[in-house]
């Protein structure tokens, strides 16, 4: 059975800012029976106001449906979508401004430049003009520790500076809403924790942006959030603050075992009963 917080009886003038109901998306990938499959599918998400950041942790399909259909590149068949109040669906220029996206594999930057000036091609699409080009890329790369780096050609670039230069592409138009998708992946732990440190201080805390982050990881998911949402099969399970999640899942049995020592073999031969 789904869980849902108390979150979601209140009033809809207090989840502005994203929200999404009952949306559906065929997945264009057959399953077995040779029909579409549904993504992004049958219930509500609300995310309370303010700057926040918001986990969606999905199993199977559904996380990058919901990122595309929020960042106006895909439509819904059904539901809607809206953010600001406003739905995205043919959303004028202004809300999409709103919005900034960073997913993994990007392709886009230009290897011969540097970090520097592949931001100003990008400002430039933003219409910026240059002093405001120039004010907008220095804020975006101090704000993911990659000032010391901008210029430097984007090929000589980590995996994690690749990542933090998504991030600050994103982050250009200050946008209220900001969708990351698994911004972690593929990193060591110490880039990996600098990357967290960024995104809860620096993005949400000082810009008071609301992030909707993408990822498959629970612990990075506890870590981060304050409001989780669980997708599953393309249908939300379960949303709201860990400590709401926890409450609803009180009632049921919980079992915690302790080990003296690590058993030599590990599987299922190794578990056998006395």
């Amino acid at each position: 059975m789904p869980i849902s917080s108390p979150s979601e009886r209140h009033d809809r003038r207090h989840f502005r800012r994203l929200s999404l109901e009952d949306l559906s998306r065929p997945i264009l990938a057959p399953v077995a029976q040779g029909t579409g499959a549904e993504g992004a599918a049958g219930r509500i998400v609300r995310v309370p106001d303010g700057p926040r950041l918001v986990s969606l942790r999905a199993e199977r399909r559904g996380k990058t449906t919901i990122i595309n259909i929020l960042a106006g590149l895909v439509l819904p068949d059904a539901g809607e979508a809206r953010i600001l109040g406003r739905s995205v669906v043919g959303a004028p220029l202004s809300l999409r401004a709103e919005v900034g996206v960073a997913t993994p594999n990007d392709r886009s930057f230009y290897w011969r430049l540097t970090g520097r000036q592949n931001l100003d091609f990008f400002a430039a699409l933003h219409g910026l003009g240059r002093k405001e080009r120039r004010r907008s890329i220095d804020e975006a790369l101090t704000s993911v520790d990659l000032a010391p780096d901008a210029d430097k050609p984007f090929r000589l670039y980590s995996a994690g500076m690749k990542q933090k230069l998504l991030i600050a592409r994103a982050l250009l138009g200050k946008p209220a809403v900001l969708l990351l998708d698994e911004p972690t992946t593929h990193m060591d732990p110490l880039v990996r924790d600098s990357l967290h440190t960024i995104i809860r201080e620096r993005i949400v805390g000082q810009t008071k942006t609301t992030i909707l982050l993408c990822t498959h990881d629970l612990a990075e998911a506890q870590e981060l959030a304050d409001h989780l949402i669980f997708l599953n099969d393309g249908i939300v399970r379960g949303q709201g603050s860990l400590a709401d999640l926890r409450s609803a899942l009180a009632p049921h049995a919980r079992v915690e075992l302790e080990f003296a020592q690590m058993p030599r073999r590990a599987g299922r031969r190794s578990c056998r009963r006395p």
